[in-house]
Formats: C-alpha cells, structure tokens, sequence
C-alpha cells in the first residue's frame, strides 16, 4: 500500500514538473503596447493617422521595403528590373507568399489592390503617391477601373509603365498604396473585411481582436514568408492619455509607451537606471503652424503671415517645452531628409521686424483682428497641445494678438485637416520614405487634399513636378530646394519644430525601437526571460 502510495506521489510530481517544464519552453509572449486612438481604418490605402498606418505595416506587405536605414529592400517582390529610359518596372515576385487563410499570392492580386487603391469608392486620401502611374488619374476620376499600364506577365511577373520618369518610384511601392490586398475577401465581407477573423493580409502578423476605444491585438501569422515573429501576440489598449499610459507603462501593465511628455523624458534621462529604457530617435518629421489661405485676416496678408512668423521664439519653445529634445525648425524639409538646407532660414524670431510687420498689416499691437476670433486648433494628444498653448502665449505677448483655443478628438481633428475648415492648426508630417518630393508634392502643390492650408503657387508646383522628372540627385535639389524657398518665404506655413520619437521600453524587450519614419516591425520584436 505504502510503495503505491510513493508512486502515485511520484507521478503527481512528475506531472507538475512536466507542467512546469512546458509552460516555461511554450510560454505565450505577449508584446503590451498602447496606442492613443482607434485605428482610422485598417484598409491599407483608406489609412492616413499614424495609428493605423503603424498596425497596418505588420498586417501587410508592398513589392518593395524599407529597411531600418531607409533603403529600399525586396518583399514581395524578389527582385525587379527598370528599363533604360527609367518608365517600365517589371517586378519579379517571390513564388512562397501566402495571404493569412492560406490563400497563395499571385501576381494578378497586386494589379487588383492598385486598381483598387485607385477607385473612388475606397476612400484613399493618398491616391497621389500612385501619381507616376500611366492612367492612374483616369481610374482615380472614375473614367475606368483599370489599370491598363500594369500589365500581369505570369502569375509571379508583373509589369508597371509610368507616366514620368520617378527616380523615388521604388519607395513609393513600399508605401501603404501598394500593399497586397485580398480580392475574394473584400468580394465576401464588403465593407467589414477589416473586422477581425475576416481581414486577410500577407503580413508578419495576423488581426485578432479590434475593440473599438478599448483595445487591437494582432497575432503572430506563424506561415509568415518572411522573418517570423518571436512575440506570439501584441496586445494595444487605447489609453489617449500618456499619462496614464506611462502609470501602467510603471505598474508593469504595459511593455513600452511612445510619445512622452517632456517631463516624464527628463525624469527618465536624469534616473541613472530608468534612463537605460529610454529612447530618443530623430525623426524625418516637421512641426509646424497652419494657416488657411483663403480664410481671413491671414489669407490675403502676408504681411500679418509674416508677423507671426517673426513673432515666434522656436528656441525658447524647445527649451521651455521640450527640455531640449527636439530642435527649432525654421525650414520645412527636416535634418536627414535628402535636400534639408541648414541655412534656409527666412523667418528667424525677430521682435522688431514682427512688430513692424504688424503695423505694415494693419494691425498695430494686434488692434483690429478682434473681429475675426482667430482660433487655435489642435488635436487631442498632450504634446501637440503644449506646442500650440506656447503659440498662443507667444501671439499675445509678442504680438497683442488674442487667440482662442480649440482641441479636438484626434480622429475629429485629422478629418477638419482633410476638409479645409480650420483658420489656424498645428500641422505635422512625418516622412514615410526619404524623399522631398513627398513633403512638397503633396502638402504644398495647389489642389491636393493634404495641402490642409488650400495654398497655391504655380511657379512651386512647377518646380515640383521639374524635381519629380529628375533624376540627378544635385539637380532634384536644386528645384526642391527652390520651391521650399517659395513655400516658406510666402509664409505658408510656420515651420515650430523638428521632432524627435520618445519612448520608454522595459529591459527585457528586445528590438523595440522606431526607425525615422514611425516604422515599428513587430517581427523585429522579443521578449526575454524576465
């Protein structure tokens, strides 16, 4: 009796440590990241906030990459060919690709998800970056829905004729407009194939659970044809406030959590321990102050234009603010940006010439513009806030201009951007691929719908497009570098700030980290025994 008692006492043990054993090797890893806000859609080319596009980049691939030093690298396309006069790209596709229901992927879903992108019905507040195709304009207008420059050469061969030779055409196929999307999923579900268990990507991971205000979760898509992921699942609650994102990020709740405020960087920085989980990275990235064109007072003088872009102290913004973290920007290309002039300063803080300016508008010490309750507009999150409360301090103190303040729901906000409504905003952009024609083409060219001022100079948009044609690098920023004189010296903008990404991440996640434009792979991502 005793000997079967020792050995059922035997098993019992061997069974815990068997339990013990497995849960340690097959231990789930679980990546606990929050996000301020609901994605705006997880439709590749309907996506435009940085949420959304951020989640969509592990959902989903383009032909071509971008790698951590910005260079263009194959993904779904293996490898591919230009042809001599720079307008005919036969891209060759790898043969392994597989969209997350196992489906393979051919060529004949990339010319879909181009068309696609294209159609009126989608949405895309980005159909300009498929600008170089031949025809692209025509599906756009809805004069056809397709594409008869992308021609389907076998199920692994496609090939794109462009419009113009684009020397930046490579990494406009890395980009959100290009991403491979499922045609017989989209055909099944309409409008609900986003939803989790119905979107269908080729991406790294995969849409579990999408809780609108609580919380997204992506799993790892273990049949991936790329770099697998060593976190099985990412877990993002929505907390829009990061204070109490970082008061989780302390209680262990959390894993990492972006967009710090200054205080919580300096607090870090100065902790001989905590500052070894802080980052800090630059950023292809410019702040800046909007003014709509065709509203008044600012509109039609640009002399008052010029007032205010005199009238604000950027170095004190970032030393006040920002505990020195950003930098002052008084162009509207970044540092990192190919073309960025260091010496292009036109509107340097300047109190006597902003004053004067004041008088030569009209407006002595601000007398007058009462009538037009000037308003400040600016999303929710609390370093854009702290940006725009400096501005509005600055405008009364240096100028006797009494601006009203105006915060909205970062969703809201991103659509007044889109719709032209606001008189003044903070504006923001952040490079999705290193090239300048992304800032000047679609912020500053008359007519684009991310141009939020509505600001229009025919000689910019002709050197634009000259840049656009080029393909000498020297050459491409001569004519950039001479419409981003124009588009600063007509005070389209008041460039504030260039930026820098903060984050905090705990010691035993590994690889976590942006790259100077926003890109987090989660399949870059591990998390260690802790």
């Amino acid at each position: 009796m005793l000997r079967n008692r020792i050995g059922l006492m035997f098993l019992v043990v061997l069974c815990v440590v068997a339990v013990a054993v497995g849960s340690t090797t097959y231990a789930e890893k679980v990546l606990r990241w929050p996000i301020d806000e609901d994605p705006c859609s997880l439709d590749p080319p309907a996506s435009y906030a940085n949420t959304a596009i951020q989640i969509c980049q592990n959902l989903f691939d383009g032909p071509t990459a971008l790698n951590d030093d910005l260079e263009v690298v194959p993904s779904l396309a293996k490898s591919w060919e230009i042809s001599q006069d720079g307008l005919l790209y036969t891209f060759h596709l790898r043969e392994d690709v597989k969209f997350h229901d196992g489906k393979p992927f051919t060529a004949s879903d990339l010319k879909y998800s181009w068309e696609r992108s294209l159609w009126p019905e989608t949405g895309s507040y980005s159909t300009f970056m498929m600008g170089p195709i031949e025809g692209a304009s025509a599906v756009e207008k809805g004069e056809t829905r397709v594409l008869e420059s992308v021609t389907v050469i076998d199920d692994y061969t496609i090939q794109v004729k462009l419009a113009f030779e684009a020397g930046y055409f490579l990494s406009l196929t890395s980009r959100w407009q290009y991403w491979a999307v499922d045609k017989d999923t989209i055909d099944k579900y309409g409008d609900d194939w986003t939803r989790a268990g119905k979107l269908n990507g080729t991406g790294a991971y995969e849409l579990a659970e999408w809780v609108e205000g609580d919380h997204v979760t992506l799993t790892v898509n273990p049949n991936y044809w790329g770099r697998k992921g060593e976190v099985d699942r990412v877990e993002m609650p929505i907390i829009p406030d990061v204070a109490t994102a970082m008061l989780q990020y302390e209680a262990g709740e959390v894993d990492a959590v972006a967009n710090l405020t200054s205080a919580d960087v300096l607090r870090y920085s100065l902790d001989p321990i905590l500052k070894e989980q802080l980052q800090i990275t630059p950023v292809l990235r410019v702040t800046w102050l909007g003014l709509n064109m065709n509203m008044p007072p600012f509109g039609d003088n640009k002399a008052l234009r010029e007032a205010l872009a005199y009238g604000i102290d950027r170095q004190k913004l970032v030393d006040v603010v920002f505990q020195g973290i950003f930098l002052p920007a008084y162009s509207f290309l970044p540092p990192g940006m190919p073309c960025h002039n260091p010496d292009l300063k036109p509107y340097a803080f300047n109190l006597e010439k902003a004053r004067a300016k004041m008088e030569e508008a009209g407006y002595p010490e601000g007398e007058g513009l009462d009538e037009y309750k000037i308003t400040l507009y600016v999303s929710e999150r609390r370093e854009r806030v702290a940006i725009i409360e400096f501005v509005q301090a600055q405008l009364l103190e240096n100028l006797g201009i009494s601006a009203a303040l105006e915060i909205i729901p970062g969703m809201t906000y991103n659509s007044r951007l889109l719709a032209h409504d606001m008189q003044m905003f903070r504006g923001g952009m952040g490079a999705d691929y290193p090239d300048a024609q992304e800032f000047l083409e679609y912020l500053a060219m008359c007519g684009y719908t991310t141009n939020y001022g509505e600001y229009c100079n025919p000689a910019l948009d002709l050197l634009v497009l000259e840049g656009n044609r080029e393909t000498d690098p020297v050459k491409r920023c001569q004519y950039y570098g001479a419409a981003e004189e124009i588009f600063l010296r007509d005070v389209a903008i008041i460039p504030l700030v260039y930026n820098a990404q903060t984050m905090v991440v705990k010691p035993y996640v590994e690889g976590f980290s942006y790259t100077p434009i926003y890109v987090v792979p989660f399949n870059q991502v591990d998390i260690v025994d802790h």
